[in-house]
């Protein structure tokens, strides 16, 4: 019965049927790894049902350097524009390379919207490298590529991931492209 339900629950994911997905799973399957123990049943189907449209964004933690000291700051805390955008890149992305210029370039001076944009790195030199050009946004750096806990608490399997959030952090969009993000920024009220 449970893995029955986990399959029509990937589909429901693989099409893109968030709702339904989410549905099945606070319905039953949570339930159901929750009494079988299977722990990774059920992180996936709670990292899914965070991530999804509508959610408050999962949030998370960096550290920035002011003044020479360190200072943590966090998603929930940032109160800067009426949307944010997350995007998810990497220098050793040659699709990044070419979408988060063009994303700067469009976004840097909508002070409407605010972009954290998580580079995730084996090392520093990529995003010491490139980071400088982008100025306006928050730049975080997210070592250990795919392990680290940012990635892992979005379930980032891919680079550019973007998602659009409100001002109260909740997901409203999760653009495959750049010019997705647009297309979806262009229709906001606040955009026009």
């Amino acid at each position: 019965y449970k893995r029955q339900l986990q399959i029509v629950w990937q589909q429901f994911v693989d099409m893109e049927f968030e709702k339904a997905a989410n549905h099945l799973a606070e319905t039953y399957l949570l339930d159901i790894a929750q009494r079988t123990n299977d722990k990774e049943l059920q992180a996936s189907l709670e990292i899914y049902g965070n991530t999804s449209l509508g959610a408050v964004a999962p949030d998370f933690k960096w550290n920035v350097e002011e003044k020479g000291k360190k200072k943590s700051q966090s998603l929930s805390s940032i109160d800067v524009a009426e949307n944010y955008a997350v995007v998810f890149w990497s220098s050793t992305c040659s699709h990044c390379l070419k979408e988060i210029p063009q994303l700067y370039q469009y976004t840097k001076n909508k002070k409407e919207l605010h972009v954290l944009a998580i580079a995730l790195e084996n090392d520093k030199d990529g995003f010491d490298k490139y980071t400088p050009k982008y100025k306006k946004w928050t730049n975080i750096l997210a070592l250990e590529k795919w392990e680290n806990h940012i990635a892992k608490t979005y379930k980032i399997n891919a680079t550019p991931s973007y998602f659009v959030l409100d001002q109260d952090k909740k997901i409203e969009a999760k653009p495959e492209y750049f010019e997705d993000v647009k297309a979806y920024l262009e229709g906001l009220d606040t955009f026009k």
